[in-house]
């Protein structure tokens, strides 16, 4: 016989589909009569043995038979004796398989194992899955009625913000009519609420701007008056409804359903006073300064107020993007205030400056964080993806993984899947093991309170301590680093830490505003500047503000003679520069700010060699961290546009 590894391939292909090809041919050759060959036959293929058993088994029976036929017995009685051929079919094939050899006993009880492994696999995936699409959730609290419960008490003359949406309504009446005399030009009227950037005299839109500001005036006094209420009063639905109005487009709420099962989550509750409000304060702003070059302080200092009082209502209607933008209010207040006093010295009598100080002062509880909110936001996407024991504890449900991994996260509410599809087959199929991948509820809600106690206290502590957020944010993604689904606590925690940089960068800005009306009340009462801020203590300003970059020292102060002066911190580098801002790009440096200079330390950092280490109130070291941009942060600069840094 020919051998090569072809032909041997061949024959082994071959004889599989045909494993009685040794067996059958050695029947043949035995003569045995018919009956007693076709039990044998039989026997063989019942066997179910390799072929070289089978052929083994072949032989032994042939022999039987023989020895039966030398005996005399006719070919019915061997049959008869023989009995069963399966039965014995079954005995001859447990007497073979113990003769097989080990590696092949080893293999069977691993096929015996896995085949075992696999069907409690998938009789517990069953009982998973029965498990995953049976739970629901249960909804309870009304957490759109609660937020709305702020406007419970006040009648509609206490609330701002009727008035605000009507005046929005006639900026856009008023922009289309200016829109329709243009030429050259599309005829898309400029939004207040939309167009921010042309409230800058840099922009191709600051003169019509101007132009419906000046036309503006009866508005304006109905935004003042509206500012002066104590609640901005709208109802928060997740729902908006928009009306065609004389051909402007007039945006409200839609009274929510009572019930919160039919209601959408309380994270995509609309806020359509944040954009109103914040393109308000620019009209104020851009009105004052236009008061400022009619030399009307009466006016100027109305518009001021009623800027930082929209401030205050914005803040208090709860959601963090409602801090963001009171604080902005804020900023965008003192802005325009520098602005003022830089390009109009004199104006503005010392007693004025001080009332602006007083205004300053009271914002400045305003530049602060709210968090219940955010927890009924938390709490309620909870009850809306998980199911509820009753104890605070419950499992992630199929409508809650959905709400997870979609791309648009926990913002609303998704159709189901078509399950005609293979993704749809898929995902049925896939969910269940959400189960597995995803913390329970209970530790949910544990990691959030946890997360929003630490930023509280970091508030309270101040910026040194902004590294704890980091750590702590890091130290509960480890231990939940056995579920590979993103919780929305993850995506929380960057943007709260970004929100607690921007209030302290804004308390050290309105703390440097209030300083820099302090110099500007005593060069009008002197009829000079200070040689040092020093001076203005405690007469014109309680203390100097401490650098936040730098505890334990005030911010510094820069006077340049005639050509006015700059006030600036020493930088995330942490140390001074003499008021020179940083040459290289900062990109998001200037948000991360706080988080760079007191960053915690990790072992390796502490022992490192040649390591500057700064230590907070408790004693836990921080890097002082060189890495950072080099230069200082400018505060106030007031400066003349000839002696300024250019700027972006």
């Amino acid at each position: 016989m020919i051998h090569s590894p072809i032909l041997n391939t061949w024959r082994w292909l071959r004889h599989m589909g045909y494993p009685n090809h040794i067996a059958f041919p050695l029947l043949k050759a035995a003569g045995l009569p018919k009956p007693v060959g076709d039990v044998i036959r039989k026997t063989i293929v019942k066997s179910k043995l390799w072929a070289t058993e089978r052929a083994e088994v072949a032989r032994e029976l042939i022999a039987h038979a023989h020895d039966a036929i030398a005996a005399g017995r006719s070919a019915e009685e061997i049959v008869e004796a023989f009995g069963d051929p399966k039965r014995v079919a079954k005995l001859m094939r447990r007497s073979m398989k113990r003769k097989r050899p080990l590696y092949w006993r080893t293999y069977r009880n691993m096929k015996r194992a896995s085949a075992a492994m696999i069907s409690i696999l998938i009789v517990g995936y069953g009982g998973l899955a029965v498990r995953f699409y049976v739970g629901k959730p249960n909804i309870k609290k009304n957490f759109i009625a609660m937020m709305n419960a702020q406007n419970e008490g006040y009648s509609e003359d206490e609330k701002a913000w009727g008035v605000y949406r009507d005046v929005d309504a006639q900026w856009q009446r008023n922009a289309l009519e200016v829109a329709l005399l243009r030429e050259g030009k599309d005829h898309k009227p400029i939004r207040m609420s939309h167009n921010t950037a042309g409230f800058r005299s840099d922009s191709e839109d600051y003169a019509e701007m101007v132009g419906l500001v000046k036309s503006f005036g009866a508005e304006i006094a109905l935004v003042r008056e509206a500012a002066s209420r104590p609640i901005m009063g709208t109802v928060y639905s997740s729902e908006l409804e928009t009306v065609e109005v004389d051909g402007v487009y007039v945006s409200d709420s839609i009274e929510p359903a009572p019930n919160p099962e039919d209601q959408g989550l309380l994270i995509s509750v609309l806020l359509p006073e944040i954009g109103i409000a914040r393109g308000l304060v620019n009209v104020l702003m851009l009105d004052a300064k236009l008061a400022a070059q009619e030399q009307d302080t009466d006016r100027i200092l109305k518009d001021i107020e009623a800027s930082l009082r929209i401030g205050v209502q914005v803040g208090n209607t709860g959601p963090m993007i409602s801090s963001r933008v009171a604080i902005s209010i804020v900023q965008i207040t003192n802005t325009t205030l520098e602005f003022l006093l830089k390009e109009h010295p004199g104006l503005l009598s010392s007693e004025e400056l001080k009332q602006i100080a007083g205004l300053l002062n009271q914002a400045s509880k305003n530049i602060t964080m709210q968090y219940d909110m955010e927890i009924w936001m938390f709490e309620d996407f909870l009850q809306r993806a998980y199911t509820d024991d009753g104890h605070g504890n419950g499992r992630i449900t199929a409508r809650g993984i959905k709400m997870l991994m979609e791309e648009d996260s926990a913002l609303m509410y998704y159709a189901a899947d078509d399950p005609m599809t293979i993704e749809g087959y898929f995902k049925v199929a896939a969910s269940p093991a959400a189960l597995l991948a995803v913390e329970d509820r209970k530790t949910q809600s544990m990691r959030f309170a946890e997360h929003i106690e630490q930023t509280k206290q970091v508030v309270l502590d101040g910026p040194e301590s902004i590294g704890w957020l980091d750590f702590h944010h890091d130290r509960i993604r480890e231990a939940s680093g056995g579920h590979v689904v993103e919780s929305p606590m993850d995506m929380l925690a960057v943007s709260m830490r970004r929100l607690v940089s921007k209030v302290f960068w804004a308390q050290m800005k309105n703390e440097a505003m209030q300083t820099v009306i302090a110099i500007e009340r005593y060069r009008i009462e002197t009829g000079h500047y200070p040689d040092s801020i020093d001076m203005l203590v405690p007469a014109y300003i309680d203390e100097i503000p401490e650098d936040l970059f730098r505890l334990g020292h005030p911010i510094q102060y820069l006077l340049l003679s005639v050509d006015g002066y700059v006030l600036y911190a020493g930088g995330s580098d942490g140390d001074l520069d003499g008021g020179r801002e940083p040459i290289e790009s900062l990109g998001d440096h200037f948000v991360d700010s706080f988080a760079h200079r007191y960053r915690l330390l990790t072992a390796e950092e502490v022992d490192a060699d040649e390591v500057e280490v700064l230590f907070d109130r408790s004693g836990k070291p921080r890097l002082d961290n060189h890495d950072c941009p080099d230069g200082d942060w400018i505060l106030i600069d007031m400066r003349r546009e000839s002696q300024s840094p250019a700027r972006e």
